[in-house]
């Protein structure tokens, strides 16, 4: 298991820019900075802790992949416009990955290159965030295959009045 991670940049304040930006649409902010107050050496980005930190002391053009966990689709989406509003630029629009292409069955992901070039992702493993009492089938134009849905138990199958199948949450 990871504890934190980061990269080098090339300009702190740009990067820092950027970071604030893509990365409150996940609901991670600023946690830590060095110096205090100031953050133009280090900068920790974080929930409860820094997980994820930018500084001015390594390398930065060895151009990394970093992948965040979104909550849901709609947090990989503003992610994405985040990113790209913050100076990113595009490196894979919002949308289901193929499983043809090697990706798992519900991979959600949106791709982003920082300032420095870095491949930034936002990505959810999953059916879409629903409400409890509505039925995926309702949010879905076209029948979920048996491998789109996760191996939960507290997701069934349904048949719907029109005969198409989908998947409804269980208590």
């Amino acid at each position: 298991m990871i504890d934190h991670t980061g990269i080098g940049v090339a300009d702190m304040k740009r990067s820092a820019l950027f970071y604030d930006a893509a990365l409150k649409a996940l609901g991670l902010s600023r946690m830590a900075e060095m110096p205090p107050k100031n953050g133009k050496d280090d900068i920790g980005y974080g929930r409860e802790y820094p997980i994820f930190w930018i500084d001015r002391f390594h390398h930065h053009g060895v151009k990394q992949h970093t992948a965040f966990v979104a909550m849901s689709r709609s947090e990989v989406d503003a992610f994405y416009d985040a990113a790209l509003n913050a100076g990113g630029r595009d490196n894979g629009p919002p949308g289901l990955r193929s499983t043809d292409a090697g990706y798992p069955p519900g991979y959600y992901a949106a791709f982003v290159l920082d300032p420095d070039g870095n491949n930034i992702e936002a990505i959810f493993r999953g059916p879409p965030k629903i409400d409890r009492d509505l039925q995926i089938s309702e949010l879905v134009k076209s029948p979920l295959h048996k491998s789109e849905v996760p191996q939960c138990p507290r997701w069934r199958p349904l048949l719907g009045d029109s005969g198409r199948r989908g998947y409804s949450l269980i208590g």
